[in-house]
């Protein structure tokens, strides 16, 4: 039984030393959602690899999003809405009869 006690010991003293701070903390100030992603992954890795690979494989995605946007690559939102709302041209039948 001292066996038990010993190693509830070593768990309550090691869950105690868990820090409460995250290691991605500086990305709270480029984007809060990148901070949202990596903390959660950060939480979860130990309890659910595969669902922190997720959040992960998010930030990526969050991270290659908007670089792109910065670079000029890719489109923002409100940029890709406006040029939506501008009608489009119908195709008509006689459009493909003339070839």
């Amino acid at each position: 039984m001292a066996v038990q006690g010993t190693n509830s010991s070593k768990i309550a003293s090691a869950k105690a030393s868990i820090k409460k701070t995250s290691n991605f903390e500086f990305l709270k100030e480029h984007d809060p959602v990148f901070f949202q992603l990596t903390n959660n992954a950060e939480r979860i890795f130990a309890i659910d690899p595969n669902a922190c690979l997720m959040k992960l494989r998010q930030f990526g995605e969050a991270l290659a999003q908007d670089l792109a946007t910065q670079v000029g690559l890719m489109r923002t939102e409100r940029e890709t809405l406006k040029k939506s709302s501008k009608p489009k041209k119908k195709i008509t039948r006689k459009a493909f009869a003339k070839k």
